[in-house]
């Protein structure tokens, strides 16, 4: 039987909501800092390149809070100050793989 393990890297951190995407996870803590890991093969972790993390980093260059994070298989979605950011495959407002949060319009 497999049990709920704690995410070490996230053991002092007071986490709000949860995503999960195909390969990769999304967390928002209470001061609403997004922190991603797993597959970042598409650029998915929002860390702008494609490397895999393997413990939880905060996504860098977020200069607002945010509200609500959301994943698909490879790609993640933010809102921020009320509008709609993406990272990942599928996930970008230009139509290819992107691995910073852009805004979606």
């Amino acid at each position: 039987m497999v049990s709920p393990k704690l995410i070490s890297g996230l053991s002092k951190v007071r986490i709000i909501q949860v995503a999960c995407g195909g390969s990769h996870s999304v967390a928002l803590d209470v001061n609403r800092t997004m922190w991603t890991w797993g597959d970042g093969s598409f650029g998915q972790l929002c860390q702008g390149d494609r490397n895999n993390r393997r413990s939880p980093v905060k996504v860098p260059n977020l200069t607002e809070p945010v509200l609500y994070v959301a994943c698909g298989f490879f790609h993640t979605a933010a809102v921020i100050d009320g509008r709609l950011y993406t990272c990942g495959q599928g996930g970008c407002p230009t139509g290819s793989i992107c691995s910073r949060l852009l805004i979606y319009s």
